[in-house]
């Protein structure tokens, strides 16, 4: 069953909602900027309807 996954960054905070409930909420000014990338290590996983937007 999928589980839509939300990212919010900005300025070094790093927050992820699953399935609408936080999950992750850090600080990391390492990743302030950048691209983003998605991975999965030892299973499945597909993307669908995801898109990036600047604040």
């Amino acid at each position: 069953m999928p589980l839509p996954l939300r990212l919010r960054v900005r300025s070094g905070r790093i927050e992820t909602f699953m399935d609408g409930r936080p999950v992750i909420h850090v600080t990391d000014t390492r990743y302030a900027r950048g691209r983003i990338g998605l991975n999965v290590f030892g299973g499945r996983i597909g993307y669908q309807g995801t898109f990036v937007r600047a604040p």
